[in-house]
């Protein structure tokens, strides 16, 4: 599933390279909803699964899991 995927961009790099990190199945259905930190390297992804994971980029593993329903 496409949109279970998870992908950080880096839009200062060439189209070809500009793809830095996936994770193929980042949620186990949608991922609906992404938070960017502004003073740590974390990402919040939320998706139709019922769980908000919070994102590690330094490793780019989850380190937090929260179901919400």
């Amino acid at each position: 599933n496409l949109v279970s995927r998870l992908k950080i961009w880096d839009i200062r790099s060439t189209p070809s390279k500009a793809c830095m990190l996936t994770v193929n199945d980042a949620h186990t259905n949608d991922i609906n909803v992404i938070s960017w930190n502004k003073m740590e390297p974390l990402i919040v992804s939320g998706g139709d699964d019922g769980y908000l994971k919070i994102w590690d980029l330094r490793q780019f593993k989850v380190c937090i899991i929260e179901q919400y329903y």
